[in-house]
């Protein structure tokens, strides 16, 4: 299946795999309620192929809002963007026991809500399962673990989540940046607690900055290696870097939000991967991230 919106749908998923291999694929899932399990798209004993979808604001009253199931052979679920779902527990990505051999991985879940705060927007009862290269930010927390022997956790970025971070009961825990979390902000062997230096988190843009601690911090193994070669970075998104870029901006001892100083003294470093220097420099004063308008005030080139 590709290209459909599924939107309002009541009393039902919005998309059901059971005992198949089907491919979701390219679909908005949206606005969908179930007084059960699953809202959005839910999986039975099949091993689903859930890529580069947009599953957002739906709501069930138990487990797996956005994309669940149970006894499942093998699903992956992968480049999608899952925000604004709600159900007790799995609000985002919830499946229940008996279920094995999940493929989670390279996923954007966001301000999705849980009514328990015992349980995670990506909520796993089951064994095999693999949660790799997702970027899980601003939901009530991010994520739970039950029975989950031999489950993998590695190269998250799992941050400023409203209760915890990641809760598991026996999985292997590693190369996560977990951080600005109520509680359990362990990531795991060779892991970070650090801003990740998302380039517009507020504008849902979790792409990471030049100077993200994330970058190239995931695990070595060349099996995880971003998409040029590189060494894995955390997350969803390995960098995108728009060059030349200044760095490190700074305005000597004020608060950068709040400049009151009328003649600041700001301070950068430069960076260009072909070696130029810089030539120029322009200081622009607005009201967004859009740096193509500066709405208030703009130096013009110095």
């Amino acid at each position: 299946v590709g290209g459909l919106g599924v939107r309002s749908a009541s009393g039902t998923c919005g998309g059901e795999c059971s005992g198949s291999s089907a491919v979701i694929r390219n679909c908005e899932v949206g606005g969908c309620y179930h007084s059960g399990d699953g809202a959005g798209i839910w999986c039975v004993n099949s091993g689903a192929l859930i890529t580069n979808n947009v599953v957002h604001s739906n709501v069930c009253s138990k487990t797996g809002a956005g994309i669940g199931g149970y006894g499942s052979v093998t699903p992956e679920i992968c480049y999608n963007e899952i925000y604004e779902n709600e159900s007790p527990h799995g609000s985002a990505i919830g499946f229940i026991s008996p279920v094995s051999g999940l493929n989670i991985h390279h996923n954007v879940v966001r301000h999705n809500t849980t009514s328990s705060t015992g349980m995670a927007p990506v909520y796993i009862n089951g064994t095999y399962s693999d949660i790799i290269n997702n970027t899980i930010v601003f939901n009530t927390s991010g994520v739970s673990i039950l029975s989950g022997s031999y489950c993998v956790i590695e190269n998250n970025i799992i941050v400023s989540n409203d209760y915890f971070g990641i809760n598991p009961a026996a999985a292997y825990v590693a190369y996560n940046d977990v951080w600005g979390n109520a509680s359990y902000n362990n990531p795991g062997v060779n892991g970070i607690s650090a801003d990740p230096l998302f380039i517009d988190p507020f504008g849902n843009n979790f792409q990471l900055m030049a100077a993200s601690p994330c970058i190239n911090a995931g695990d070595p193994d060349p099996v995880y290696n971003d998409p040029d070669g590189t060494r894995n970075d955390m997350g969803a998104f390995p960098t995108v870097v728009v060059l030349p870029v200044a760095q490190d901006v700074s305005v000597s001892s004020e608060d950068q939000t709040h400049v009151v100083n009328h003649m600041p003294q700001f301070q950068w470093t430069f960076y260009d991967l072909e070696g130029y220097s810089q030539a120029a420099y322009e200081i622009q004063v607005g009201t967004d991230n859009d740096w193509t308008v500066a709405e208030m005030w703009s130096s013009g080139e110095v």
